[in-house]
């Protein structure tokens, strides 16, 4: 996984607890030698995570979750990243992006789009770009899950049974 926060690292020289910040983005991409420090045995580099860089998935997919964003990343994408579908439980059509108001913390706008005219018709308009913090979200369908139906007919079926062995009309008039 690339999330590693090149322009907050910092150098801890062996000894000491004093932190040099390195800004290992500009000494890479820009050739910036002012944040090339000399590492001696002993001496720490410490390159944090980038927390910034990140959206979320959540909802129907089969695995939700914090996942690395990378430039260009669509909606799609990110739905992949999480595994895709839960079998008969994704509403595609109804999916939502939040997007954090620019400098508003805490205050979102909520984008739908409609993935199945995406996957379906190709309307590549519905397959929007995400951008770092968006969060997915694959609501659940309103069919009923015939998995978990099943399973309650037949345990109502063996409790009437059971129940009638017993002298028990747990479902009867």
């Amino acid at each position: 996984r690339d999330v590693a926060d090149l322009r907050r690292a910092y150098l801890r020289h062996a000894g000491t607890s004093e932190n040099i910040p390195i800004d290992l983005y500009a000494l890479t991409v820009f050739g910036d030698v002012s944040q090339n420090y000399e590492i001696q045995d002993g001496d720490e580099l410490i390159v944090p995570e980038a927390r910034g860089n990140q959206i979320v998935v959540t909802g129907a997919v089969q695995r939700p979750g914090l996942y690395p964003f990378r430039e260009p990343t669509t909606a799609w994408d990110a739905i992949g990243l999480a595994g895709y579908e839960i079998r008969l439980r994704s509403r595609f059509s109804r999916t939502v992006v939040l997007r954090q108001r620019q400098g508003l913390m805490g205050e979102y706008v909520r984008i739908p789009i409609d993935l199945v005219r995406f996957i379906r018709k190709g309307d590549s308009s519905q397959n929007i770009q995400l951008q770092a913090g968006d969060i997915v979200f694959v609501p659940e369908t309103n069919t009923p899950d015939f998995g978990v139906l099943s399973q309650i007919a037949q345990t109502t079926f063996l409790l009437n049974n059971v129940g009638g062995i017993f002298g028990l009309n747990l479902f009867r008039n």
